[in-house]
């Protein structure tokens, strides 16, 4: 995000917006040196594989989100999480694999964690 798409948001979003967008995306991406946060629309795409016409333009996750489906997994699943596998499909650049891998080492819990995307430029 450029700091006139900062002051742009800023203006018509407030303060709040603003320092949620960098807490969720901008600083996630600089902690973890890597760029989700650029959107990928689908007419950049220098590909175009089998059902190409039914997939959406790449935006990476909220932080948050990530975060509360964890929590919800394992509320639900309870001592059963680690019996099953993490699968993000149409994982993009990964935000949500990278985010839930960090919350299993957090919680010294082991799981296997894929992503499976049909463009796989966007796979880390």
């Amino acid at each position: 995000m450029s700091a006139i798409d900062g002051f742009k948001l800023l203006r018509k979003k407030g303060f709040r917006l603003v320092f949620a967008n960098f807490k969720e995306r901008i600083l996630f991406d600089a902690l973890n040196g890597i760029d989700t946060i650029t959107q990928v629309p689908k007419d950049e795409f220098t590909m175009r594989p089998a059902n190409f016409t039914h997939g959406l333009h790449y935006s990476s996750s909220w932080t948050s989100e990530i975060h509360f489906g964890f929590r919800a997994a394992r509320k639900y699943l309870g001592s059963s999480f680690e019996d099953y596998a993490f699968i993000d499909i149409g994982c993009g650049k990964a935000k949500v694999q990278i985010a839930w891998e960090q919350l299993l080492r957090k919680h010294h819990l082991g799981q296997k964690v894929l992503g499976i995307d049909y463009y796989d430029i966007l796979l880390r």
